[in-house]
């Protein structure tokens, strides 16, 4: 190939490069803000660039060789967008949804206010991708570390003896559809059941990175062990638990995350039938859980007569109502005002044992007022004493703490977060590394449904820091 051929060759890459991550987003971008000062009615705007900006997300990633679109900065993009923006597509398609869905609990001006403000979150999370390049010398890497046998063997017992556990003292309710069946309940039952999952994705994922880096053929009793960590997926789908699946199923992402680094250019229809596959199975266990059999009597009546197109409409619709939460959040703002970080103090007290209990035994902390946007929220939505909840969002969370600047600069250093895992630990030739982006793919797929503090640190990194006591522990023996 001619020298200056090959010049030109790399300058139009390195344009079109500039182009789909730099320019095209930051046009879209100016476009939603000069659109929203004029008329917020244009609710499409904000969708459209939503999708824009993930769609070239999806190509820089899928385009590079060495990488997986399977990665964190993918999974929370896909799932922020269709929890905030589900209703309002729906809404586009039928005029009625919207209204029976919300049934007047938030105004029709937040609802148009909440589109934008969510594609500001997005928009903030993807620059927040974009803060660390990759360098030249970074390439995937064959394994060359992995975690003991010890290690694994260890953290899987541990989690067989709190799986029991937890299934004794929850009860047998929650094998078939008893999707509430341990809240409500003891605390006890509460600690085992959070437990049982750190510790379940904890040895999913040290027993796949060690399957994968010595190959299956020489992986016999890693396999093995691996059946508590899908016997406890099994009953998280029978139990209708979508959230814990979707967290637990993370090491089984990284896998395939693997598998698909060496393919280039993967197909933006691949990404749309994950995406409504995922749907549909969200629908079909949704259907599940609401019906009043008995589970096989549901499981029977769905399968048997499910629609796929009606299951996707149902799950959008079930999923996408998280996103009723930021226009209550906004309604809230408008009468009663910010909390100023209250929320995320209470938040960072629940990280260190006992301490909000000293403070509410000795200066009464919390009394008469909400310590967290879940319950709020829930409040507002379904009225005081509902049984059930509604919980929270990351963006209606930020925003009753501190505002449309809160939420712009939580969802920035969120991608910071998001690209950091994608890059180093992918690129990481140390299984703490791999280990570190296996747990966390789960988290970053449904952290848009939650607050963002207490989800990172307690399906991050506290299981990052219990296997690291865990091999403290055997260097010591």
């Amino acid at each position: 190939m001619p020298y200056s051929y090959k010049n030109e060759l790399v300058s139009r890459m390195y344009s079109k490069k500039i182009i789909n991550e730099l320019i095209a987003p930051a046009v879209c971008c100016l476009s939603v803000v000069v659109i929203h000062t004029i008329d917020k009615s244009y609710t499409f705007l904000p969708i459209c660039a939503s999708l824009i900006i993930i769609y070239f997300k999806f190509r820089s990633l899928s385009s590079t060789k060495g990488e997986s679109w399977i990665s964190p900065e993918i999974v929370f993009l896909s799932g922020f967008f269709v929890l905030n923006f589900s209703l309002a597509i729906l809404d586009l398609f039928s005029w009625s949804l919207y209204t029976v869905i919300i049934d007047d609990k938030v105004s029709y001006s937040s609802r148009n206010e909440a589109l934008f403000y969510a594609f500001y979150a997005l928009a903030a999370f993807f620059w927040g991708t974009q803060s660390y390049k990759k360098n030249k010398h970074e390439n995937i890497k064959v394994f060359c570390a992995y975690p003991g046998a010890s290690m694994c063997y260890s953290v899987t017992y541990c989690f067989i003896i709190m799986l029991v556990c937890m299934l004794v003292i929850v009860g047998p309710s929650y094998f078939f559809g008893g999707y509430q069946g341990v809240y409500g309940r003891s605390g006890l039952a509460n600690g085992l059941y959070y437990l049982a999952q750190i510790l379940g994705v904890a040895s999913g994922a040290l027993l796949i990175i060690r399957i994968t880096a010595r190959g299956v053929q020489k992986s016999a009793i890693e396999i093995i062990h691996l059946f508590p960590y899908f016997l406890l997926m099994l009953l998280y789908i029978l139990s209708g638990d979508r959230g814990e699946l979707i967290y637990l199923g993370g090491p089984i992402g990284f896998y395939i995350a693997l598998s698909e680094s060496h393919k280039k250019d993967i197909s933006i229809n691949k990404l749309m039938l994950i995406v409504a596959a995922v749907l549909f199975v969200v629908g079909f266990l949704r259907e599940i859980r609401g019906a009043d059999e008995s589970f096989f009597n549901n499981f029977g009546m769905v399968f048997f007569n499910f629609d796929f197109v009606s299951l996707i409409g149902i799950a959008m619709t079930n999923v996408g109502s998280s996103g009723l939460l930021l226009p209550a959040a906004i309604d809230e703002v408008i009468e009663n005002g910010y909390v100023y970080g209250a929320f995320t103090l209470n938040a960072l007290l629940g990280m260190l044992p006992g301490v909000r209990g000293i403070l509410v035994d000795a200066f009464g902390y919390g009394e008469g007022g909400y310590l967290e946007s879940a319950s709020l929220l829930s409040d507002r939505l379904l009225g005081v004493g509902a049984t059930s909840g509604i919980g929270t969002s990351s963006v209606a969370d930020l925003f009753i703490d501190f505002g449309l600047f809160g939420v712009i600069l939580g969802h920035f250093f969120l991608g910071v977060g998001a690209k950091y895992i994608s890059k180093y630990c992918w690129y990481s030739n140390s299984w703490e590394g791999k280990f570190l982006f296996a747990t966390s793919i789960g988290v970053f797929a449904i952290i848009a449904r939650y607050s963002l503090i207490p989800m990172l640190v307690k399906y991050v990194l506290f299981p990052f820091l219990l296997v690291f006591l865990v091999r403290k522990i055997l260097r010591a023996i």
